[in-house]
Order: C-alpha cells, then sequence, then structure tokens
C-alpha cells in the first residue's frame, strides 16, 4: 500500500511516513485522489495547522486500515461509514456532488435498460460508487447487471461497460471516448433533488470520547483548509491537480469550483439518510 502526499516544494508525489516513527502519533487518513486535493494541499503546506500525521490512500485501501484499527479517524466513503457504524462525523465537511461531477462515470456500449444481465466492470479502490450504481439501476430500471473487480490491463473501450472513478473516470472522458456516458451523481440529483456524499470525515467513537479537543480542532483544520483551497490556494490546487492528470486548468477550475461539493448540510445528511434505506432496500447494506 502506498502512503504518499504532496511535497510540498514541487507539487509531485513522495512518501513522507515511516511506520515506526508515527505509530504513536495521531493519525488522520486522507483521501489520494485529487477531488481531495483543496482540503489536503493547504494542510500539507501548513497554511492550516493540523495536529496529526496525514496518511494517503485510496478510499478502499483507508476503509480497510480504519476497520483494521490502523488509523482511528479519517476520510472514508460513504458506504463504509453506514456499513461500519462506530464513527462520528467531522462536521461541515464532505465529498459530494450536486448535480453532475464528471468523476464518477458509467461508460456502456449499450443504452441503460440493456444492462440487465451485461456485464459492468467495476473499480477496486471505491465501495460507495459501486452499490450508488446498483442502487440506481434496480430502482429506476429494475436492472442487475453481472459486477466484475477491473482487471488493471483492460482496455476500457473493449469492454461492455465499465464504471470508472476519480482522477481515471476524468480523464477517460476528456480523452474523447465514444462511448455512452452515464454521470451517476446527475442521475441521482435528477430523481432525487438532493446532493450524492461520496466520502466523509469521521472518528471512531471511542476515541472521541477520550480526545474530544482534537477532534473539534482537527475538524476545524478540514473546514479551514477547504476554505483555503477554494480561495487563495486555488492556484496551487490545481497546479498540483494538473501534475497528476492530464487535464486542463480551466476543467481542473470547473471540476474543483463547480462539479464538487465540500459541504455537509442537512440535504446532505438526508441524501446520506436515503441511500443507506435505499441500500438496505436492495441487501446491499446489513440492517
Amino acid at each position: 500500500m502506498s502512503l504518499v502526499s504532496p511535497q510540498v516544494e514541487s507539487g509531485s508525489l513522495e512518501n513522507k511516513h515511516d511506520k515506526a516513527e508515527v505509530a504513536s502519533a495521531t493519525r488522520l487518513g486522507q483521501i489520494s485522489f485529487i477531488n481531495a486535493l483543496p482540503i489536503v494541499l493547504p494542510l500539507v503546506r501548513k497554511h492550516v495547522r493540523l495536529d496529526a500525521e496525514q496518511v494517503f490512500a485510496n478510499p478502499a485501501e483507508l476503509n480497510l486500515m480504519l476497520k483494521s484499527g490502523e488509523l482511528q479517524m479519517g476520510a472514508m466513503s460513504s458506504f463504509y461509514f453506514l456499513e461500519d457504524g462506530g464513527f462520528d462525523l467531522f462536521p461541515d465537511i464532505s465529498i459530494s456532488g450536486s448535480g453532475k461531477v464528471g468523476s464518477v462515470l458509467l461508460f456502456s456500449k449499450f443504452a441503460l435498460t440493456e444492462l440487465d444481465g451485461k456485464t459492468v466492470s467495476v473499480p477496486r479502490s471505491s465501495a460507495t460508487s459501486i452499490k450508488w450504481m446498483q442502487v440506481l439501476l434496480l430502482e429506476e430500471l429494475g436492472i442487475k447487471p453481472n459486477l466484475v473487480l477491473a482487471d488493471e490491463d483492460s482496455k476500457t473501450e473493449e469492454l461492455d461497460a465499465c464504471l470508472l472513478i476519480g482522477d481515471k473516470a476524468l480523464e477517460f472522458d476528456a480523452s474523447g471516448t465514444t462511448l455512452q456516458k452515464t454521470d451517476l451523481a446527475q442521475w441521482w440529483h435528477q430523481r432525487y433533488k438532493l446532493p450524492f456524499v461520496f466520502g466523509v470525515w469521521g472518528a471512531r467513537k471511542e476515541w472521541i470520547a477520550e480526545n474530544r479537543k482534537d477532534f473539534e480542532s482537527i475538524g476545524e483544520a478540514l473546514v479551514a483548509a477547504c476554505k483555503l483551497g477554494l480561495s487563495s490556494q486555488l492556484a496551487a490546487v490545481i497546479s498540483e491537480a494538473q501534475s497528476r492528470t492530464s487535464l486542463s486548468p480551466d476543467r481542473l477550475r470547473s471540476y474543483f469550483l463547480e462539479d464538487l461539493d465540500y459541504r455537509m448540510t442537512m440535504s446532505h445528511h438526508e441524501a446520506l439518510a436515503l441511500f443507506a434505506r435505499l441500500c438496505r432496500k436492495y441487501g446491499l447494506l446489513r440492517e
């Protein structure tokens, strides 16, 4: 597993953590995709004080680290938060979308109505997006495709259908593919008039009970960093994202400022509760 963070000076990636050195430190799991850059980059560059070590990984890896107890807090997929039940959320922060997002995309050679029984490849790095796709296909169309974990060597254009997330979805979409595209966030918003919450930040309830002040200060730091990342530090965020992708500055600016939503309002909580109910309805989330 690669634990990486943006390098402060050059904007490249560098492994900045030695497990032996930080084992006793307060550690905060952070998402390694560019969608989290408005939050994590101001923290890495120390524009906002954070009394914790940041540990970077993809959402699936972070979920495993939280489950094993290697981490007591951090970013996690919405589905993992709902499934585990042992976390409280840091307030006022999420990675969400209130309309098209561009980084959770279903590409297909077929119309959605023709996907019943078809094979759809899904990413190993996400639980929320897979369950979300299943819920929408079942609830809207009564369709249940055959899901297979994506093979890293698979050529996306040769697949019947594939779900792509994060940086890979953005770049494949920008490549000019002729496959039919469905933005799951846009589909969800059109149907339910609610945002969709991809990821949240939370901490184990027992850890919070013993570290209430730390929980509050870390939550405040996350929100303060996000405000900077979307304003005075936006140019640095876009530059870092450019170094990791082939996307243009204009596309990245619209992605961060228009497509993504970093709030956690009552509507976001309502959307999260609806997602849980629908997952339970179709047996995707245990009661």
